[in-house]
């Protein structure tokens, strides 16, 4: 049997990714950020968790929008479907003939 990884603690996982614990506790609570273990009430993390999370991560272009940090295609659909108001009036025929040009919709 082979050994077992050593766990990092919250302290340790926020280090490496030169982030608050509170952003590592945010992430939990919302289901989001890398996979960890809870032992009783203690939380860890495996390094290669970590590195493996930092790998989904990586990005070669920037998929945020200026939207107040909302992501670009949660504010697109959000314009599609008329719930955002501001610039909506505008933005969303350029954007509904695009989505009709470019993906087919109707």
């Amino acid at each position: 049997m082979s050994a077992l990884e050593p766990l990092l603690t919250e302290a340790d996982a926020a280090k490496i990714f030169n982030l608050p614990t509170a952003t590592l506790r945010n992430w939990r609570s919302r289901g989001d950020g890398p996979p960890f273990v809870k032992i009783g009430a203690v939380v860890r993390y495996r390094q290669s968790d970590l590195r493996d999370f930092l790998e989904a991560q990586t990005r070669n272009t920037p998929s945020y929008s200026r939207t107040r940090g909302k992501r670009a295609t949660d504010w697109i659909k959000g314009i599609a479907s008329g719930g955002l108001k501001a610039g909506a009036e505008i933005a969303k025929p350029l954007l509904m003939s695009w989505l009709r040009q470019h993906l087919g919709l109707p």
